[in-house]
């Protein structure tokens, strides 16, 4: 798939496979994938709001995604965004800061599996 987005159900994947980082408004989880390229998923609950901010907050994580720097960096993870309700009252600025911190740490600090 070329376009870096999935369509198939990805809470199907085993979540002890899965690497996490935590915000105060976002959760990233990355898990491996076979596609050779990042990937991202945005699952946007209600708990989060209405629909017409749930579009907003999607939006601005694709916009995030696409700008993040060292994107080519991430390798072969679908990177899945959980959204807190805390997310409601933040800007996009905000939350860019938020999203490339938590990526940068990613890449930079990997966590190991748990045995």
């Amino acid at each position: 798939m070329t376009s870096g987005r999935w369509r198939t159900d990805w809470s199907a994947s085993e979540p002890s496979e899965a690497s996490k980082r935590r915000g105060s408004a976002v959760t990233l989880h990355f898990h491996p994938n076979r596609e050779g390229t990042a990937r991202l998923g945005i699952p946007a609950s209600r708990k989060v709001g209405n629909a017409g901010l749930r579009h907003r907050l999607e939006r601005w994580a694709r916009e995030i995604f696409r700008r993040f720097p060292r994107r080519g960096d991430i390798g072969s993870f679908d990177v899945v965004v959980h959204f807190w309700p805390s997310v409601r009252d933040m800007e996009f600025p905000a939350l860019r800061a938020e999203r490339e911190r938590l990526l940068t740490q990613a890449l930079d600090r990997p966590r190991r599996g748990r045995r």
